[in-house]
């Protein structure tokens, strides 16, 4: 809903030949401009907001999982019980994230908040440093093993 303010402010060059936005081009945008960053967040952070509270009220499982990249940044830790962090090294980070596209990721990771910080906020931990096909195992016991401690704590 979001997308013709994005438009308006940033110009059709955020989109795809196909009308969709153009994440690797916004995201190379707004991480070389601190006012562009600025006015997206402060579009976009509200909206997120309400309508993860709005999905929650709405919830009606036993637990449910929020998966928010900017948890701590955005200070919507208040909104969770418990805080599950799925870990990875900043070396790891970098390059799963440089294999997407060609931004500076580097910059990227710089504005959020250092590794060390994210695990002191976390209850639970998941580590993913491991290639996936080596690390599916652990990766599916250990989501076994939370799934059924939030069952219990639910």
């Amino acid at each position: 809903p979001l997308l013709s303010k994005i438009i308006e402010y940033f110009g059709a060059q955020v989109l795809t030949e196909q009308g969709e936005l153009n994440r690797s081009s916004l995201r190379e945008r707004v991480f070389s401009n601190d006012e562009d960053k600025l006015w997206l967040n402060n579009l976009l952070h509200p909206a997120i907001r309400e309508r993860m509270k709005q999905q929650l009220a709405e919830q009606t499982a036993p637990y449910t999982l929020f998966v928010v990249p900017l948890l701590i940044e955005n200070k919507l830790t208040a909104l969770c019980d418990r805080i599950l962090v799925v870990d990875v090294s900043p070396q790891t980070q970098l390059a799963r994230s440089s294999q997407r596209d060609n931004n500076n990721f580097e910059r990227i990771m710089n504005s959020q908040v250092s590794q060390q910080e994210r695990l002191k906020w976390a209850d639970d931990v998941i580590n993913n440093d491991a290639e996936l096909a080596q690390n599916l195992p652990h990766l599916q016991q250990k989501g076994l093993e939370l799934h059924q401690f939030y069952l219990q704590q639910a």
